[in-house]
């Protein structure tokens, strides 16, 4: 009985999305089911997979695999069955009705194969399942699901080789039946182990059911490795022995099945079967192991490299065969094909290609013959050089008339006629030169007080843009101007400071306060470059500013209003004098003269006044403020 496939509608619903998981699973049910011969579920799951939603690009691809598989699980079921009912006939000894049911039995294999070709051979299956995995977002499950529905396929195409084989021996028997046309094939192969790509030779006899040659007719010699189908025809001699060479196929023309798979060994088989006007009259087959192997190559490729130097890589390739490779970098092809020898060879990747950061080389080897393609890939840090520069110059200079010795090195710094050297003074340029070394004498820079500099050393490479500096400080003291500030100070401790003074006295000890915290650990390097005596007064000047000098500004401001502003000359001491004979009150009279003495002590003391003090003259400042508005 023919198979027939009932129509399925397919209900498109509107927004929604193609699940490409739940049609692989379907798929895998269906296929799994056919395999175990559970004929239902197949039929059930191919149902469920036919109401999904699938887009209209992809709507004939869908339901043309769907149709396939459910005429393969009729045609599997038709034929097991008719098998089983011929052979009941046969051993009933009704060859006609055997005869009958065979035709029906040919047809169906015709159809289950022309199916599998169009499902399987020609590769839609393939297509459907690899737009059903793009829609998967998770590699993990892709990877798990692909893997499955392969293996699954390969089975199933197994499978109805199996039972195309069933099936012409069982037409074998019915049309030899009592006859002596009957013939028997004996085969034998070279090996029984071959590698893939190889020659297999095989040698075999065939004769009739009493025991004479066949010599007219052909002979139909094939291999078969896990759904791997190759076929020749030959023609007996006259003593009724054939002999041809099978090419067993190479890794590429099974490399679909060992990565699906991830086996290298497959257990084959050589069979034979002779055809006379269009009738099988004898069939045999033979095991075979194919084997496949890796390419034994060895990668040595560096972690890390410094920016504007090539990448040398050493390969080391233990196959007796020039191979092919390709290198790619972060995924774009970079050498295409280039010949890899047996043994040691290098490649080169040049600076330019690689930026700063870490870049993915891999490197892919083509099959060749029995071995399988090679791929690897490692990761390389790209950083920038840094050179050790020894930089040996005067720490402390005079201006205007001192002098700087600067000498420096350059260590570790890959040289060419790019490489240039430059030495900058506070960010200008003062020497520049192609040299890993060099000394000099500059002229002390500029300082108001005592100032420190800035010497870097710039070291640039033209010709990739790599650059590295060193900075080191030094010290330029003004003598001069260090007089006019001792000058200075002494005029500010014989008279009230006012806002002008306090401001240049704050400005100028915070220079050097600055100076001389940041010179302290090369103090007696400063006395030998200044006259010790100076540098005594220097450090005994107390360049520090009142902490309470604001406060004391604020009350003045309010006892000014009683007995007006003080004059330049008048002392602190002074000043309060005239506050006893002014008609203020007691409590501004006593608070503003308490303020005064912590004012006095702040300003010529040593250390100053303490936090509580600070306090307590804002305390102070409270109650003549509050005495002033009562």
């Amino acid at each position: 009985t023919e198979a027939s496939l009932p129509k399925k509608i397919n209900p498109w619903g509107v927004n929604e999305e193609f699940d490409g998981e739940s049609a692989i699973t379907l798929l895998n049910i269906a296929i799994s089911s056919i395999l175990s011969n559970d004929f239902e579920s197949s039929h059930k799951a191919l149902e469920e997979l036919s109401t999904l939603y699938v887009p209209k690009d992809i709507t004939y691809m869908h339901m043309k695999v769907i149709n396939c598989l459910n005429n393969i699980t009729y045609l599997i079921r038709n034929i097991s069955l008719m098998i089983n009912d011929i052979k009941l006939l046969l051993s009933l000894n009704l060859i006609n009705e055997s005869k009958e049911l065979v035709k029906s039995l040919k047809r169906n294999v015709i159809m289950l194969f022309s199916i599998k070709y169009d499902l399987i051979d020609e590769g839609l299956i393939d297509r459907y399942i690899d737009y059903s995995l793009k829609t998967l977002k998770d590699p993990a499950l892709r990877f798990k699901l692909k893997r499955e529905v392969q293996n699954l396929k390969i089975k199933l195409d197994e499978y109805i080789n199996e039972l195309r084989l069933r099936a012409l021996r069982i037409i074998t028997a019915v049309e030899t039946y009592g006859k002596l046309e009957e013939v028997y094939i004996e085969l034998r192969l070279s090996a029984d182990e071959v590698l893939g790509g190889e020659s297999l030779i095989v040698y075999g006899l065939i004769k009739d059911a009493e025991g004479r040659p066949v010599t007219n007719g052909s002979v139909t010699i094939g291999l078969s490795i896990s759904g791997y189908v190759s076929t020749v025809n030959v023609k007996p001699n006259k003593y009724g022995a054939f002999m041809t060479a099978l090419k067993v196929p190479t890794f590429n023309e099974v490399k679909a099945l060992v990565l699906t798979t991830r086996n290298l060994v497959f257990k084959g088989r050589v069979y034979a079967y002779y055809i006379k006007d269009g009738k099988v009259l004898g069939y045999t087959e033979v095991p075979v192991i194919v084997k496949y192997l890796k390419l034994k190559i060895t990668i040595d490729c560096p972690t890390s490299v410094y920016y504007g130097d090539d990448v040398y890589i050493n390969i080391t390739s233990n196959v007796d065969e020039v191979l092919n490779m390709s290198v790619f970098l972060d995924g774009v092809l970079l050498i295409n094909n280039t010949a890899l020898s047996p043994g040691a060879s290098m490649v080169v990747v040049p600076w330019y290609n690689l930026s700063l950061g870490y870049h993915t080389l891999s490197f892919i080897v083509e099959s060749i013959g029995p071995y399988s393609d090679f791929r690897y890939s490692c990761a390389i840090g790209v950083s920038r050089r840094v050179p050790t520069i020894i930089l040996i110059m005067d720490y402390i200079s005079i201006f205007p008339l001192g002098r700087v010795y600067v000498e420096a090195q350059v260590l570790g710094w890959r040289w060419s006629n790019y490489t240039e050297v430059s030495l900058l003074i506070d960010g200008h340029e003062v020497f520049k030169a192609n040299t890993p070394e060099f000394n000099l004498t500059i002229s002390a820079p500029f300082s108001i007080l005592m100032d420190f500099h800035t010497a870097t050393i710039v070291i640039r490479d033209r010709a990739t843009g790599a650059e590295y500096e060193f900075s080191k400080s030094f010290l330029v003291i003004n003598p001069v101007s260090l007089l006019v500030v001792l000058a200075l100070s002494l005029v500010m401790l014989a008279y009230t400071p006012g806002p002008g003074l306090i401001a240049i006295q704050e400005a100028i000890r915070s220079r050097i306060g600055w100076a001389l915290r940041r010179a302290s650990g090369k103090i007696r390097v400063i006395e030998r470059r200044v006259s010790p005596i100076f540098f005594e007064v220097l450090r005994g000047i107390k360049f520090r500013i009142s902490r309470i000098l604001g406060i004391y500004s604020e009350a003045l401001n309010v006892v000014a209003k009683y007995i007006g502003e003080p004059s330049p000359s008048e002392t602190l001491r002074e000043y309060l004098s005239k506050l006893s004979s002014a008609g203020v009150g007691e409590g501004i009279k006593k608070s503003f003269t308490e303020l005064t003495y912590l004012t006095e002590y702040d300003l010529y003391s040593r250390y100053g006044v303490s936090d509580e003090e600070i306090d307590k003259a804002k305390k102070l400042l409270e109650v003549i403020k509050r005495e002033e508005g009562g």
